[in-house]
Formats: structure tokens, sequence, C-alpha cells
């Protein structure tokens, strides 16, 4: 019965919980100031979903935080580039972009628009023994 509306619960599934990380990570920012704000947290989380959801897809749900981890790294440089010289200005370094960055924030869209597509329409990978692991 779920097969037909399977891709819509995965498409619900993700746009739902990504929200809601957004906003538990907010709200944990109440009475403090938050450096860039809920544009920052909202394009960061997309963004780290996006590679999370492009990964289970590829690589298979137990593994889909490589992706991600791979990419705090690359994030990490570029915040490292704005106080030591040369200072990276890709876009795709999103968590290293002013917050109110349009760049920033269309290539972070991209990404989690490129997962949701890639998790409604494919689904992650499963082991070529069963369902999954266990």
């Amino acid at each position: 019965m779920t097969g037909r509306w399977l891709p819509y619960l995965r498409l619900g599934a993700a746009v739902a919980l990504t929200g809601l990380a957004a906003g538990v990570l907010a709200a944990a920012g109440i009475g403090m100031p938050l450096a860039g704000g809920f544009p920052d947290i909202l394009r960061n989380v997309a963004g780290l979903t996006g590679i999370g959801l492009l990964c289970a897809t590829v690589l298979g749900g137990p593994l889909a935080w490589t992706g991600p981890l791979a990419y705090l790294i690359a994030g990490l440089y570029g915040l490292y580039t704005d106080w030591h010289p040369p200072v990276l200005s890709t876009p795709w370094l999103w968590p290293a972009r002013p917050p109110h960055d349009a760049g920033g924030a269309l290539c972070a869209a991209v990404v989690f628009a490129a997962g949701l597509a890639a998790i409604t329409l494919r689904g992650p990978r499963v082991p070529a023994g069963g369902d999954g692991p266990g």
C-alpha cells in the first residue's frame, strides 16, 4: 500500500525533519546573540542535509554521515581563510560566507534540492543482501 506513496513520504519526512532541526537549533539559541541568525542556521542545516541525502542515495543510510563530515573539513578551511589569507570566496563553501550572501544560500539550496530529488526518486541505497543492516 505504501509503495505508491513512498516517494511522497520520503520527501515529506526529509523536509519536515530538516525544518524541525533548523527550528530546534534556533530555539536553542534563544536569549543568546547568534552570529548569523536564523538565515545562517537554515542555510547550513539545509546544505548539510542535502549532502547527507545525496550520500544516502550513493553510499546507503549507514554511511550517509561521511559526506557531511568530509564537507565539514572544507567548511572549516573556508572559515580559516577568513582570518588567514588568501581568502576563499567561492559560494560552494557556504559556511564561510556571510549570513545574507545570496550565492552561498543558492548553493546550499541547490545541494538540498538535489538531495531531496535523489532521496525522493531513488531512495537510500540498499545493500545487496536485503532490506538493510541488522
